[in-house]
């Protein structure tokens, strides 16, 4: 972006009526063009929003992050040099050092600490993006040309603990600095002597798009769909048998085990697997069989692997696990094959395998690493195939049955309901679940964790999440709802629920459960309709006999004329 551009966006009129993006840039220089682009970015990002950034204090980092431990904002964009850990180490700075630097290091060491509490309280509140010093230290600091001397090495030790510490916070986002080398320079000295702003304008620009990039990730998928010949292994099974494929060191395929490999990994982490091959499924199942496969075969579901065009063998997948396809990932070999998924399905993200040059495979991975999200793996993602193998079962047994045999059928499924009341969740699934879904969502609103958190920290605000396991299996936290206690009744704020979970009569147990637990004669609920979600609009309209529109009011009475039998044992926590 160039910088005349970033002007002319950041000074866009906006409408105060939207609602609004406030973004802090913590920084101890003039902020100068990094402010103008990261407004611009911000702008590109949320163009129906009020969007600002706000500067804190020049030459003091530290007071800058004290002052956002008291009103942080929805984000936080912290962006520190090496003169933020001690003044000496800038180039605006000047004064007596010891010949060891020791003076220096243990200053260093007192600082990093103070700064390593102050970013940790204000992500307590609201999500950071951190950039640690990525410009050269002043040359009385450095020893020999090619030699990284004890000074520098104990300054980056230290500054290695303070990233260390900061990136285990689950709201702290590190910017990686291993492709920060390469590209346009990043400092200018000039600029820094002249007018206390250290980067060069094409730096800021890009600079500006990675914070941003940290700070409000587009969505993460959710699937990988991957062929095999080519690409989960080296060799066509048609050809070679189970026997002839590969995927090591020995079958010149090692590649292909590194593919394996990170399929494996994300599939622990809750990520779906599925194949779609054209192969005779019994030479499927066979090779799949191996002792030696990295990925294991119980962590891919479904297989389809037919003759038929590849677009049909993604539909059953889609429809399996009943996502949409703009949340998943084809991968192939064969560009052919991309090309006619894509021309079925518009919005999934294809990705051509490079099976032939080695060089280009490591790009690869990376790229697909990026589109999941990296954390540790919940309850829920740990029994998420679980639970779509169960789904599978539990569809079938129900589409077979009558009106009569349904009912007895889901009597007989032993439904348990978990209620939970609490606002302060451990481990963040209400959260996650309202940010990500897509089909049952009643208006497609979408938090940062600083507007979660005071969202939940409202007096008349309350979230009712529901855990459900029947005798297929448990679901875990799967619907969550975010409201307010009104006088003449509740108003719903958000409502989702996964689409593992449909089919279940969970919908009108949640809507049950409010009316209950607040004695109300209506419910009100903030109804927006997207380009997504039609199942919940359906749902609506069941209830309403009506055309559904925003601000939707439900009265007891009309719900409970239309509310099927359930069947939940209903607990609480």
């Amino acid at each position: 972006m160039k910088l005349a551009e970033a002007v002319k966006l950041a000074g866009t009129r906006q409408d105060e009526d939207q609602p609004a993006q406030k973004i802090a840039l913590a920084c101890g220089f003039e902020a100068l063009h990094l402010k103008t682009f990261l407004l611009a970015r911000a702008c590109q990002r949320f163009p129906a929003h009020n969007v600002s950034v706000d500067v804190g204090l020049y030459g003091s980092l530290a007071e800058t992050l004290r002052g956002l431990t008291k009103q942080p904002p929805s984000a936080v964009a912290v962006v520190m040099e090496w003169s933020d850990i001690d003044p000496r180490l800038g180039f605006r700075a000047t004064g007596h050092v010891a010949a060891d630097g020791q003076d220096i290091l243990l200053s260093v060491s007192g600082q990093i600490g103070r700064l390593a509490r102050l970013i940790r309280t204000v992500a307590d509140k609201t999500v950071v993006a951190v950039v640690p010093p990525h410009y050269p230290l002043p040359a009385q600091y450095l020893s020999g040309k090619d030699r990284l001397g004890s000074f520098e090495a104990s300054l980056r030790f230290q500054l290695a603990g303070l990233i260390n510490e900061l990136s285990g916070h689950p709201n702290v986002r590190i910017l990686d600095q291993s492709p920060m080398d390469q590209g346009d320079p990043a400092f200018s000295l000039r600029m820094l002597l002249r007018a206390g702003f250290p980067f060069t304008t094409n730096w800021a620009s890009q600079l500006s798009e990675r914070i941003i990039g940290l700070l409000f990730p587009q969505p993460w998928k959710k699937g990988i769909i991957t062929d095999l010949d080519g690409t989960l292994w080296r060799g066509i099974l048609g050809e070679v048998g189970d026997a002839g494929v590969g995927w090591s060191l020995e079958t010149d395929a090692q590649g292909h085990g590194h593919y394996q490999q990170l399929l494996s990994l994300l599939a622990q982490q809750g990520v779906l697997i599925a194949i779609a091959s054209k192969n005779e499924p019994a030479n499927v199942e066979q090779a799949l069989s191996r002792s030696d496969l990295i990925l294991d075969r119980n962590q891919i579901f479904p297989i389809k692997a037919s003759w038929q065009r590849k677009s049909l063998a993604v539909g059953d997948v889609l429809a399996t696990w009943n996502i949409l396809p703009d949340s998943v990932v084809f991968v192939d070999d064969n560009p052919m094959e991309l090309n006619e998924v894509q021309s079925r399905f518009a919005d999934i993200t294809p990705m051509l395998y490079p099976t032939d040059d080695d060089d280009k495979l490591p790009a690869f991975l990376s790229e697909l690493r990026h589109l999941f999200e990296d954390r540790k793996p919940r309850d829920e993602d740990l029994i998420r195939l679980q639970s779509i193998r169960a789904n599978v079962a539990f569809v079938e047994k129900s589409s077979v049955s009558d009106d009569e045999d349904h009912e007895a059928f889901l009597l007989e499924n032993a439904p348990q309901i978990t209620a939970n009341f609490g606002k302060q969740g451990s481990d963040g699934r209400a959260f996650e679940l309202v940010n990500k879904t897509n089909q049952f969502n009643l208006n497609g609103a979408r938090y940062q964790p600083g507007e979660w958190d005071g969202l939940m920290a409202e007096a008349d605000t309350f979230l009712l999440s529901l855990a459900y396991e029947d005798k297929f299996g448990p679901l875990g936290t799967i619907a969550v709802m975010a409201g307010k206690n009104e006088d003449d009744g509740a108003r719903i704020l958000s409502w989702v629920m996964s689409c593992r979970a449909f089919s279940r009569r969970i919908e009108y147990q949640h809507l049950a459960i409010v009316f209950e637990k607040f004695k109300a004669e209506k419910i009100a609920l903030n109804f927006v309709q997207t380009a997504r979600n039609e199942p919940i609009t359906a749902f609506l309209g069941t209830l309403l006999e009506a055309e559904t529109k925003s601000c939707i009011s439900l009265k007891k009475q009309v719900f409970e004329d239309a509310c099927p039998n359930l069947y939940h044992k209903i607990g609480y926590t």
